[in-house]
Protein backbone atom coordinates (compact mmCIF):
# COMPACT_ATOMS: atom_id res chain seq x y z
CA UNK A 1 0.00 0.00 0.00
CA UNK A 2 1.38 3.45 -0.94
CA UNK A 3 1.88 6.19 1.65
CA UNK A 4 -1.02 8.12 0.08
CA UNK A 5 -3.23 5.01 0.31
CA UNK A 6 -2.31 4.46 3.94
CA UNK A 7 -3.08 8.12 4.70
CA UNK A 8 -6.49 7.81 3.03
CA UNK A 9 -7.21 4.64 5.01
CA UNK A 10 -6.31 6.32 8.31
CA UNK A 11 -8.43 9.35 7.44
CA UNK A 12 -11.36 7.11 6.57
CA UNK A 13 -11.00 5.27 9.87
CA UNK A 14 -11.00 8.53 11.80
CA UNK A 15 -14.05 9.77 9.89
CA UNK A 16 -15.84 6.46 10.47
CA UNK A 17 -15.18 6.62 14.21
CA UNK A 18 -16.40 10.22 14.33
CA UNK A 19 -19.62 9.27 12.50
CA UNK A 20 -20.26 6.36 14.87
CA UNK A 21 -19.69 8.59 17.90
CA UNK A 22 -22.14 11.11 16.50
CA UNK A 23 -24.67 8.30 16.10
CA UNK A 24 -24.01 7.39 19.74
CA UNK A 25 -24.73 10.99 20.74
CA UNK A 26 -28.06 10.94 18.92
CA UNK A 27 -29.06 7.63 20.52
CA UNK A 28 -27.93 8.73 23.99
CA UNK A 29 -29.80 12.02 23.70
CA UNK A 30 -32.91 10.25 22.46
CA UNK A 31 -32.77 7.74 25.32
CA UNK A 32 -32.15 10.54 27.81
CA UNK A 33 -35.09 12.55 26.50
CA UNK A 34 -37.49 9.62 26.34
CA UNK A 35 -36.34 7.43 29.19
CA UNK A 36 -34.91 9.92 31.66
CA UNK A 37 -35.59 10.02 35.36
CA UNK A 38 -39.19 10.79 36.38
CA UNK A 39 -40.14 14.22 37.61
CA UNK A 40 -39.71 14.66 41.37
CA UNK A 41 -42.93 14.04 43.32
CA UNK A 42 -45.06 16.68 45.03
CA UNK A 43 -44.65 16.39 48.80
CA UNK A 44 -47.40 17.00 51.34
CA UNK A 45 -47.15 16.91 55.14
CA UNK A 46 -49.17 18.15 58.06
CA UNK A 47 -51.82 17.14 60.58
CA UNK A 48 -55.16 15.39 60.11
CA UNK A 49 -58.24 16.32 62.11
CA UNK A 50 -62.02 16.11 62.22
CA UNK A 51 -64.39 19.06 62.57
CA UNK A 52 -67.24 17.17 64.21
CA UNK A 53 -66.21 16.56 66.90
CA UNK A 54 -63.17 18.81 66.56
CA UNK A 55 -59.89 17.09 67.27
CA UNK A 56 -57.09 14.99 65.83
CA UNK A 57 -57.70 11.63 64.19
CA UNK A 58 -56.34 8.54 66.00
CA UNK A 59 -52.96 7.03 65.26
CA UNK A 60 -53.04 4.53 62.40
CA UNK A 61 -55.77 6.33 60.42
CA UNK A 62 -55.16 5.80 56.70
CA UNK A 63 -54.50 8.87 54.50
CA UNK A 64 -54.53 8.51 50.69
CA UNK A 65 -53.67 10.86 47.82
CA UNK A 66 -55.41 10.63 44.43
CA UNK A 67 -54.91 12.23 41.04
CA UNK A 68 -58.18 11.71 39.26
CA UNK A 69 -59.31 8.21 40.22
CA UNK A 70 -55.78 6.85 40.60
CA UNK A 71 -54.34 6.49 44.09
CA UNK A 72 -50.74 7.76 43.99
CA UNK A 73 -49.62 7.32 47.62
CA UNK A 74 -50.92 6.38 51.06
CA UNK A 75 -49.72 6.39 54.64
CA UNK A 76 -51.02 6.31 58.21
CA UNK A 77 -50.93 9.11 60.76
CA UNK A 78 -48.56 8.90 63.72
CA UNK A 79 -49.25 9.44 67.41
CA UNK A 80 -49.37 13.22 66.82
CA UNK A 81 -51.91 12.77 63.97
CA UNK A 82 -49.26 13.81 61.45
CA UNK A 83 -48.88 12.43 57.93
CA UNK A 84 -46.45 12.74 55.01
CA UNK A 85 -47.08 11.83 51.36
CA UNK A 86 -44.96 11.85 48.19
CA UNK A 87 -47.29 12.11 45.19
CA UNK A 88 -45.64 11.14 41.86
CA UNK A 89 -46.63 12.65 38.52
CA UNK A 90 -48.01 13.20 36.00
CA UNK A 91 -49.90 16.15 37.36
CA UNK A 92 -53.47 17.22 37.85
CA UNK A 93 -55.68 17.96 40.84
CA UNK A 94 -54.58 16.08 43.95
CA UNK A 95 -57.40 15.04 46.29
CA UNK A 96 -57.11 13.32 49.65
CA UNK A 97 -59.12 10.77 51.60
CA UNK A 98 -58.91 10.06 55.33
CA UNK A 99 -60.26 6.64 56.31
CA UNK A 100 -62.07 6.70 52.97
CA UNK A 101 -63.65 10.12 53.58
CA UNK A 102 -62.80 12.92 51.12
CA UNK A 103 -61.04 15.86 52.77
CA UNK A 104 -61.96 19.53 52.50
CA UNK A 105 -58.57 20.25 50.91
CA UNK A 106 -57.13 19.63 47.44
CA UNK A 107 -54.11 20.90 45.51
CA UNK A 108 -52.66 21.25 42.01
CA UNK A 109 -49.74 18.86 41.46
CA UNK A 110 -46.35 20.56 40.96
CA UNK A 111 -43.18 18.58 40.43
CA UNK A 112 -40.66 18.98 43.25
CA UNK A 113 -42.88 21.20 45.39
CA UNK A 114 -43.25 20.51 49.13
CA UNK A 115 -46.35 21.76 50.96
CA UNK A 116 -45.62 21.65 54.67
CA UNK A 117 -47.74 22.26 56.59
CA UNK A 118 -50.65 21.08 54.43
CA UNK A 119 -53.22 20.18 57.08
CA UNK A 120 -56.14 17.94 56.17
CA UNK A 121 -59.59 17.82 57.73
CA UNK A 122 -62.83 15.87 57.33
CA UNK A 123 -66.22 16.38 58.92
CA UNK A 124 -66.02 13.08 60.83
CA UNK A 125 -64.59 9.59 60.57
CA UNK A 126 -66.78 6.59 59.90
CA UNK A 127 -67.58 4.68 63.07
CA UNK A 128 -65.77 1.34 62.91
CA UNK A 129 -66.29 -1.33 65.55
CA UNK A 130 -63.56 -3.86 66.37
CA UNK A 131 -63.74 -6.98 68.52
CA UNK A 132 -61.29 -7.79 71.33
CA UNK A 133 -61.23 -11.41 72.46
CA UNK A 134 -59.46 -12.05 75.78
CA UNK A 135 -58.46 -15.39 77.32
CA UNK A 136 -55.98 -16.57 79.94
CA UNK A 137 -53.99 -19.67 80.80
CA UNK A 138 -54.29 -21.59 84.07
CA UNK A 139 -53.13 -19.67 87.11
CA UNK A 140 -54.99 -16.41 86.77
CA UNK A 141 -57.52 -14.35 84.88
CA UNK A 142 -58.03 -10.98 83.21
CA UNK A 143 -60.06 -8.84 85.58
CA UNK A 144 -60.20 -5.71 83.39
CA UNK A 145 -62.10 -5.63 81.11
CA UNK A 146 -62.74 -9.32 81.82
CA UNK A 147 -62.56 -12.41 79.63
CA UNK A 148 -64.59 -13.04 76.49
CA UNK A 149 -65.27 -10.88 73.43
CA UNK A 150 -65.81 -7.12 73.67
CA UNK A 151 -66.65 -4.54 70.99
CA UNK A 152 -64.97 -1.10 70.79
CA UNK A 153 -64.94 1.88 68.45
CA UNK A 154 -61.76 2.02 66.39
CA UNK A 155 -58.99 3.93 68.15
CA UNK A 156 -60.29 3.22 71.66
CA UNK A 157 -57.56 2.63 74.28
CA UNK A 158 -58.63 -0.37 76.39
CA UNK A 159 -57.14 -0.94 79.84
CA UNK A 160 -55.94 -4.47 80.60
CA UNK A 161 -55.36 -5.96 84.05
CA UNK A 162 -54.23 -9.56 84.54
CA UNK A 163 -54.47 -10.98 88.09
CA UNK A 164 -52.58 -14.18 89.02
CA UNK A 165 -54.03 -16.78 91.39
CA UNK A 166 -52.25 -17.77 94.58
CA UNK A 167 -48.98 -19.57 93.85
CA UNK A 168 -48.83 -18.19 90.29
CA UNK A 169 -47.30 -15.17 88.63
CA UNK A 170 -48.08 -13.23 85.47
CA UNK A 171 -45.73 -13.92 82.52
CA UNK A 172 -46.84 -11.90 79.50
CA UNK A 173 -49.51 -11.13 76.92
CA UNK A 174 -49.47 -13.08 73.64
CA UNK A 175 -51.54 -13.01 70.45
CA UNK A 176 -52.41 -9.73 68.73
CA UNK A 177 -49.99 -7.71 70.83
CA UNK A 178 -48.88 -5.11 68.25
CA UNK A 179 -50.69 -2.25 70.00
CA UNK A 180 -50.25 -3.39 73.62
CA UNK A 181 -48.17 -0.80 75.45
CA UNK A 182 -46.11 -3.36 77.43
CA UNK A 183 -46.59 -7.08 76.77
CA UNK A 184 -44.66 -7.96 79.93
CA UNK A 185 -46.78 -5.85 82.28
CA UNK A 186 -49.83 -7.31 84.04
CA UNK A 187 -51.45 -3.84 83.98
CA UNK A 188 -51.23 -2.20 80.56
CA UNK A 189 -53.42 -1.07 77.63
CA UNK A 190 -54.14 -1.89 74.00
CA UNK A 191 -55.37 0.45 71.25
CA UNK A 192 -58.09 -0.90 68.95
CA UNK A 193 -57.05 -0.59 65.32
CA UNK A 194 -58.42 -3.99 64.28
CA UNK A 195 -59.99 -7.19 65.54
CA UNK A 196 -57.64 -8.61 68.19
CA UNK A 197 -57.33 -11.80 70.21
CA UNK A 198 -54.99 -11.78 73.21
CA UNK A 199 -54.06 -14.18 76.01
CA UNK A 200 -52.76 -13.46 79.51
CA UNK A 201 -50.17 -16.07 80.41
CA UNK A 202 -49.48 -17.20 83.97
CA UNK A 203 -47.01 -19.68 85.46
CA UNK A 204 -46.58 -21.43 88.75
CA UNK A 205 -44.06 -19.81 91.01
CA UNK A 206 -41.23 -22.37 91.00
CA UNK A 207 -39.81 -23.84 94.21
CA UNK A 208 -36.81 -22.09 95.66
CA UNK A 209 -33.70 -22.79 93.61
CA UNK A 210 -35.60 -23.69 90.40
CA UNK A 211 -36.43 -21.81 87.24
CA UNK A 212 -39.71 -21.82 85.34
CA UNK A 213 -40.08 -22.38 81.58
CA UNK A 214 -43.36 -21.23 80.01
CA UNK A 215 -44.00 -22.49 76.49
CA UNK A 216 -46.73 -21.46 74.06
CA UNK A 217 -47.31 -21.55 70.30
CA UNK A 218 -49.10 -19.64 67.57
CA UNK A 219 -51.78 -21.08 65.31
CA UNK A 220 -50.53 -23.79 62.96
CA UNK A 221 -48.72 -26.14 65.33
CA UNK A 222 -47.76 -27.01 68.87
CA UNK A 223 -44.76 -27.76 71.06
CA UNK A 224 -44.72 -31.53 71.53
CA UNK A 225 -41.62 -31.65 73.74
CA UNK A 226 -41.66 -30.88 76.58
CA UNK A 227 -45.21 -29.70 75.88
CA UNK A 228 -46.92 -26.36 76.41
CA UNK A 229 -47.53 -24.62 79.71
CA UNK A 230 -45.18 -23.91 82.63
CA UNK A 231 -42.61 -26.32 84.05
CA UNK A 232 -39.85 -25.96 86.68
CA UNK A 233 -36.23 -27.03 86.18
CA UNK A 234 -33.03 -27.03 88.16
CA UNK A 235 -30.49 -24.37 87.14
CA UNK A 236 -28.36 -25.40 84.19
CA UNK A 237 -30.80 -28.05 82.94
CA UNK A 238 -30.74 -28.50 79.15
CA UNK A 239 -34.34 -28.90 78.02
CA UNK A 240 -35.16 -30.43 74.62
CA UNK A 241 -37.63 -28.45 72.48
CA UNK A 242 -39.62 -29.88 69.57
CA UNK A 243 -42.13 -27.77 67.61
CA UNK A 244 -44.47 -29.70 65.29
CA UNK A 245 -46.45 -27.88 62.57
CA UNK A 246 -49.89 -29.06 61.53
CA UNK A 247 -50.75 -29.84 57.91
CA UNK A 248 -50.48 -26.76 55.70
CA UNK A 249 -48.17 -24.92 58.10
CA UNK A 250 -44.43 -24.70 58.71
CA UNK A 251 -42.30 -23.78 61.70
CA UNK A 252 -40.81 -20.27 61.57
CA UNK A 253 -38.81 -19.66 64.77
CA UNK A 254 -38.77 -19.40 68.54
CA UNK A 255 -39.35 -15.96 70.10
CA UNK A 256 -39.29 -14.61 73.63
CA UNK A 257 -36.43 -15.44 75.99
CA UNK A 258 -34.30 -17.13 73.32
CA UNK A 259 -30.80 -16.17 74.50
CA UNK A 260 -29.95 -19.72 75.64
CA UNK A 261 -31.78 -21.56 72.85
CA UNK A 262 -29.16 -23.40 70.78
CA UNK A 263 -30.82 -22.50 67.44
CA UNK A 264 -33.94 -20.35 67.54
CA UNK A 265 -34.62 -21.08 63.84
CA UNK A 266 -34.72 -24.87 64.32
CA UNK A 267 -37.93 -26.71 65.17
CA UNK A 268 -35.92 -29.24 67.17
CA UNK A 269 -33.40 -27.62 69.52
CA UNK A 270 -32.58 -27.09 73.22
CA UNK A 271 -32.75 -24.37 75.86
CA UNK A 272 -30.47 -24.10 78.91
CA UNK A 273 -32.23 -23.01 82.09
CA UNK A 274 -30.24 -20.15 83.59
CA UNK A 275 -33.30 -18.09 84.61
CA UNK A 276 -37.09 -17.94 84.31
CA UNK A 277 -37.95 -18.08 80.62
CA UNK A 278 -41.04 -17.67 78.45
CA UNK A 279 -40.83 -18.76 74.80
CA UNK A 280 -43.21 -19.13 71.86
CA UNK A 281 -43.03 -21.44 68.85
CA UNK A 282 -44.18 -19.55 65.75
CA UNK A 283 -45.79 -21.14 62.71
CA UNK A 284 -47.06 -19.80 59.40
CA UNK A 285 -49.26 -21.10 56.63
CA UNK A 286 -47.54 -22.52 53.57
CA UNK A 287 -48.57 -20.65 50.42
CA UNK A 288 -50.91 -22.51 48.02
CA UNK A 289 -48.07 -22.93 45.53
CA UNK A 290 -45.86 -24.59 48.13
CA UNK A 291 -42.28 -23.63 48.78
CA UNK A 292 -39.35 -23.19 46.45
CA UNK A 293 -35.61 -23.31 47.03
CA UNK A 294 -33.15 -20.75 45.70
CA UNK A 295 -29.48 -21.69 45.49
CA UNK A 296 -27.16 -18.71 45.04
CA UNK A 297 -23.45 -18.73 44.25
CA UNK A 298 -20.92 -16.40 42.63
CA UNK A 299 -17.79 -16.56 40.51
CA UNK A 300 -14.41 -15.16 41.52
CA UNK A 301 -14.42 -11.38 41.81
CA UNK A 302 -17.42 -10.64 43.99
CA UNK A 303 -20.24 -11.99 46.11
CA UNK A 304 -24.00 -11.84 46.54
CA UNK A 305 -24.74 -9.55 49.48
CA UNK A 306 -28.55 -9.89 49.43
CA UNK A 307 -29.92 -12.37 50.37
CA UNK A 308 -26.46 -13.94 50.66
CA UNK A 309 -25.03 -17.14 49.20
CA UNK A 310 -26.23 -20.66 49.85
CA UNK A 311 -29.69 -22.23 49.69
CA UNK A 312 -32.79 -20.34 50.81
CA UNK A 313 -36.45 -21.37 50.99
CA UNK A 314 -39.31 -19.09 49.95
CA UNK A 315 -43.04 -19.38 49.42
CA UNK A 316 -44.02 -19.70 45.78
CA UNK A 317 -44.59 -16.30 44.21
CA UNK A 318 -42.22 -14.46 46.55
CA UNK A 319 -40.20 -11.68 44.87
CA UNK A 320 -36.67 -12.00 46.27
CA UNK A 321 -34.26 -9.05 46.11
CA UNK A 322 -30.81 -9.80 44.67
CA UNK A 323 -27.75 -7.59 45.14
CA UNK A 324 -24.37 -8.63 43.73
CA UNK A 325 -21.28 -6.70 44.83
CA UNK A 326 -18.02 -6.85 42.83
CA UNK A 327 -14.62 -6.85 44.50
CA UNK A 328 -12.00 -4.22 43.76
CA UNK A 329 -10.88 -4.25 40.09
CA UNK A 330 -13.81 -6.50 39.16
CA UNK A 331 -17.20 -5.75 37.70
CA UNK A 332 -20.54 -7.51 37.70
CA UNK A 333 -21.38 -9.17 34.37
CA UNK A 334 -24.74 -10.91 34.74
CA UNK A 335 -26.82 -13.55 36.48
CA UNK A 336 -26.69 -17.03 34.97
CA UNK A 337 -28.59 -20.24 35.60
CA UNK A 338 -32.36 -20.22 36.11
CA UNK A 339 -32.81 -16.57 35.15
CA UNK A 340 -36.24 -16.79 33.53
CA UNK A 341 -37.98 -14.86 36.32
CA UNK A 342 -35.14 -12.42 37.08
CA UNK A 343 -36.34 -8.93 36.16
CA UNK A 344 -32.98 -7.89 34.66
CA UNK A 345 -30.24 -10.57 34.48
CA UNK A 346 -27.74 -7.85 33.51
CA UNK A 347 -28.35 -5.72 36.62
CA UNK A 348 -26.37 -6.25 39.82
CA UNK A 349 -29.42 -5.16 41.85
CA UNK A 350 -32.65 -6.83 40.70
CA UNK A 351 -35.31 -9.34 41.84
CA UNK A 352 -36.28 -12.93 41.11
CA UNK A 353 -39.81 -14.31 41.47
CA UNK A 354 -39.96 -17.78 42.98
CA UNK A 355 -42.04 -19.93 40.67
CA UNK A 356 -39.91 -23.08 41.10
CA UNK A 357 -36.65 -24.39 42.51
CA UNK A 358 -33.88 -22.21 41.08
CA UNK A 359 -30.09 -22.11 41.07
CA UNK A 360 -28.41 -18.88 39.97
CA UNK A 361 -24.88 -17.54 39.84
CA UNK A 362 -23.62 -13.97 39.96
CA UNK A 363 -20.85 -13.68 37.36
CA UNK A 364 -17.97 -11.24 37.74
CA UNK A 365 -14.90 -10.52 35.65
CA UNK A 366 -11.87 -8.30 35.78
CA UNK A 367 -12.56 -4.80 34.53
CA UNK A 368 -10.09 -5.24 31.67
CA UNK A 369 -11.90 -8.29 30.26
CA UNK A 370 -15.26 -6.91 29.19
CA UNK A 371 -16.24 -4.13 26.78
CA UNK A 372 -17.99 -2.15 29.50
CA UNK A 373 -14.97 -2.23 31.77
CA UNK A 374 -11.97 -1.76 29.43
CA UNK A 375 -9.50 0.80 30.57
CA UNK A 376 -8.32 1.96 27.14
CA UNK A 377 -9.76 3.13 23.84
CA UNK A 378 -7.44 1.16 21.55
CA UNK A 379 -7.34 3.34 18.43
CA UNK A 380 -7.18 6.60 20.39
CA UNK A 381 -4.48 5.19 22.67
CA UNK A 382 -2.42 4.16 19.66
CA UNK A 383 -2.90 7.56 18.01
CA UNK A 384 -2.04 9.64 21.09
CA UNK A 385 0.66 7.28 22.35
CA UNK A 386 -0.59 6.83 25.91
CA UNK A 387 -3.84 5.80 27.65
CA UNK A 388 -3.35 8.80 29.97
CA UNK A 389 -3.79 11.38 27.20
CA UNK A 390 -6.50 13.97 27.90
CA UNK A 391 -8.19 13.13 24.59
CA UNK A 392 -8.38 9.45 25.55
CA UNK A 393 -9.93 10.42 28.90
CA UNK A 394 -12.60 12.44 27.07
CA UNK A 395 -13.46 9.54 24.78
CA UNK A 396 -13.51 7.16 27.74
CA UNK A 397 -15.91 9.44 29.66
CA UNK A 398 -18.18 9.60 26.64
CA UNK A 399 -18.12 5.82 26.30
CA UNK A 400 -18.92 5.21 29.98
CA UNK A 401 -21.48 8.00 30.37
CA UNK A 402 -23.37 7.70 27.08
CA UNK A 403 -22.60 4.70 24.88
CA UNK A 404 -22.84 2.19 27.73
CA UNK A 405 -26.17 3.58 28.94
CA UNK A 406 -28.21 2.14 26.07
CA UNK A 407 -28.40 -1.12 24.13
CA UNK A 408 -27.26 0.30 20.78
CA UNK A 409 -24.26 1.99 22.40
CA UNK A 410 -23.27 -1.20 24.22
CA UNK A 411 -23.49 -3.15 20.94
CA UNK A 412 -21.19 -0.62 19.27
CA UNK A 413 -18.67 -0.79 22.13
CA UNK A 414 -18.69 -4.59 21.95
CA UNK A 415 -18.07 -4.48 18.17
CA UNK A 416 -15.39 -1.82 18.59
CA UNK A 417 -13.40 -3.91 21.06
CA UNK A 418 -13.53 -6.88 18.73
CA UNK A 419 -12.27 -5.12 15.59
CA UNK A 420 -10.13 -2.26 16.92
CA UNK A 421 -7.07 -4.11 18.33
CA UNK A 422 -5.59 -5.01 14.91
CA UNK A 423 -6.27 -1.46 13.65
CA UNK A 424 -4.53 -0.02 16.71
CA UNK A 425 -1.62 -2.40 16.19
CA UNK A 426 -1.34 -1.28 12.55
CA UNK A 427 -1.25 2.38 13.65
CA UNK A 428 1.42 1.58 16.27
CA UNK A 429 3.55 -0.15 13.64
CA UNK A 430 3.26 2.91 11.32
CA UNK A 431 4.03 5.98 13.48
CA UNK A 432 3.58 8.28 10.50
CA UNK A 433 -0.12 7.53 10.65
CA UNK A 434 -0.60 8.89 14.17
CA UNK A 435 -0.93 12.59 13.21
CA UNK A 436 -3.43 11.66 10.50
CA UNK A 437 -5.52 9.51 12.86
CA UNK A 438 -5.40 12.23 15.52
CA UNK A 439 -6.73 14.69 12.95
CA UNK A 440 -9.51 12.23 12.10
CA UNK A 441 -10.32 11.79 15.79
CA UNK A 442 -10.38 15.53 16.52
CA UNK A 443 -14.10 15.93 15.64
CA UNK A 444 -14.96 12.91 17.82
CA UNK A 445 -12.95 14.28 20.74
CA UNK A 446 -14.53 17.72 20.36
CA UNK A 447 -18.03 16.30 20.14
CA UNK A 448 -17.43 14.03 23.16
CA UNK A 449 -16.16 16.96 25.23
CA UNK A 450 -19.24 19.00 24.35
CA UNK A 451 -21.66 16.13 25.00
CA UNK A 452 -20.37 15.32 28.46
CA UNK A 453 -21.22 18.87 29.60
CA UNK A 454 -24.46 19.61 27.73
CA UNK A 455 -28.17 19.00 28.22
CA UNK A 456 -30.11 16.49 26.05
CA UNK A 457 -31.62 19.21 23.83
CA UNK A 458 -28.18 20.71 23.24
CA UNK A 459 -26.82 17.26 22.41
CA UNK A 460 -29.46 16.81 19.71
CA UNK A 461 -28.61 20.18 18.22
CA UNK A 462 -24.88 19.51 18.19
CA UNK A 463 -25.40 16.01 16.78
CA UNK A 464 -27.63 17.32 14.01
CA UNK A 465 -25.13 19.99 13.04
CA UNK A 466 -22.20 17.60 12.99
CA UNK A 467 -24.15 14.96 11.09
CA UNK A 468 -24.99 17.56 8.45
CA UNK A 469 -21.34 18.62 8.33
CA UNK A 470 -20.18 15.02 7.89
CA UNK A 471 -22.71 14.38 5.12
CA UNK A 472 -21.58 17.57 3.37
CA UNK A 473 -17.96 16.48 3.68
CA UNK A 474 -18.74 13.03 2.31
CA UNK A 475 -20.59 14.51 -0.70
CA UNK A 476 -17.72 16.90 -1.34
CA UNK A 477 -15.18 14.06 -1.25
CA UNK A 478 -17.30 11.94 -3.59
CA UNK A 479 -17.57 14.78 -6.11
CA UNK A 480 -13.86 15.47 -5.86
CA UNK A 481 -13.05 11.82 -6.47
CA UNK A 482 -15.39 11.69 -9.49
CA UNK A 483 -13.46 14.50 -11.21
CA UNK A 484 -10.52 12.23 -11.86
CA UNK A 485 -7.05 11.38 -10.57
CA UNK A 486 -5.72 14.84 -11.26
CA UNK A 487 -7.76 16.17 -8.31
CA UNK A 488 -6.58 13.52 -5.85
Amino acid sequence: MTKRGVSRLAGALGLLLALVLILGIVVAAYVSANDGPPDPPHGFAGTVSTTSPPGPVPQGTVVQAFVGTEMRDQTTVDAQSKYALQVPGPGGTVTFRVAGVKTHQSAIWESGKVDNPFNLSVDSLPVIQYNLTITSTDGGQVTTPGQGTFSYVGGTVVSLVATPASGYQFVNWTGSVGTIADVNAASTATTMHGNYSITANFEAIPPDGQYSLTISSTAGGSVTAPGEGTSAYDPGTVVSLVASPTSGYRFVNWTGDVATIADDSAASTTITMNSNYSITANFEAISPGGQCSLNISSTTGGSVMVPGEGTFTYDAGTAVSLVASPASDYQFVNWTGNVGTIVDPSAASTTITMSGNYSITASFQEEESSPSGRTWCFIATAAYGTPMAAEVDILRDFRDGYLLTNAMGRAFVDLYYRVSPPVAEFITEHPDLKPIVRAGLAPAVTVSAIVVNTAPAEKMGVAGFLALACVTLAVWMAKRRSRGPEYN
